[in-house]
């Protein structure tokens, strides 16, 4: 190395020996740390080495430095066996608005997984219809598909069901609910009793005017689902139930005798709709007539 003795051991016991085995990349790469340390470290702050004021200048000029070793400073170029130590790659500011990407954890990741799982199901749970109380009668059904013209749908709900429809009593007399058509998925809902007449229709027990209001209404909401053009028109769909209603009550198993008897009071099912509801009128609409029982 060429230094004597005395020299090395001075050297050793002071703890300077080892400085001297590095190479020369290593010290250079030491001296800039070094350097950077002191241009960034705040210890000094506003005074000097003797506590006395900074001038301007020199305040300035330590600022502009710092600008400097912050904004322009790179990596030394050394080798690739002389690479920045874990503490530049610490020291070393990231761009404003950069993102650093760290790894997934894996437990995280499936906790979150099964949280997301968990609410999801949770909602298709909430949102899923609650197991029907309706019945759909095939008779009722081909019935209203022959005044349809197509396949219709025809539900007759539970007593607790059609209670709870929030179609029933909303119109100012809640009697008006008889039954209505739902557009949007196109079938038809009927009140319990008057699905109960128009499936026994033939049944002496029960009611006639259950019987012929059944019938009327039915065939009134065939008509709806109907794809003509006065679908939507109360007045129009009204006069055709009316007037198809014979054809109705025998095609529900009901005798032209019987069909006849029934008709006077689907007349004044009819006549209490369109005296109640104006919108129901149809006023060049033609009613059937009731035919005397009776023989010469």
């Amino acid at each position: 190395m060429g230094l004597d003795e005395t020299t090395i051991r001075r050297l050793r016991a002071r703890g300077h020996l080892p400085r001297l085995a590095l190479t020369e990349p290593e010290i250079r790469e030491r001296l800039y740390h070094a350097y950077l340390a002191a241009l960034l470290s705040p210890a000094g702050g506003n005074r000097g080495n003797e506590g006395t004021i900074v001038s301007l200048r020199r305040r300035a000029g330590a600022l502009a430095r710092r600008a400097v070793a912050w904004a322009s400073l790179a990596a030394p170029g050394a080798s690739r066996a002389c690479r920045p130590s874990r503490w530049w790659r610490r020291r070393w500011p990231r761009p404003l608005g950069s993102r650093t990407l760290r790894p997934r954890r894996a437990g995280r990741s499936s906790a979150a997984r099964t949280a997301v799982l968990g609410l999801v199901l949770g909602v298709v749970l909430l949102a899923a219809p609650t197991a029907s109380a309706y019945e759909r009668p095939p008779l009722l059904e081909n019935v209203a598909s022959y005044f349809a013209m197509r396949p219709a749908e025809v539900r007759c709900p539970s007593n607790r069901e059609w209670v709870g429809d929030p179609i029933w009593g909303t119109a100012p007399n809640p009697q008006r609910g008889w039954g209505y058509t739902d557009m949007i998925a196109e079938y038809i809902v009927l009140h319990p009793a008057l699905c109960a007449g128009a499936v026994a229709v033939s049944d002496p027990l029960i009611p006639l005017w259950q019987r012929a209001t059944g019938v009327l209404v039915l065939v009134h909401e065939a008509y709806h689902l109907r794809r003509w053009r006065w679908r939507r028109n109360e007045a129009k769909v009204e006069c055709q139930a009316i007037r198809h209603f014979i054809v109705g009550a025998e095609m529900l198993g009901a005798t032209p005798e019987l069909a006849n008897e029934l008709l006077p009071s689907a007349l004044a099912a009819h006549a209490r709709m369109v005296t109640l509801f104006p919108e129901y009128r149809e006023r060049h609409c033609k009613l059937p007539l009731w035919k005397l029982p009776i023989t010469p």
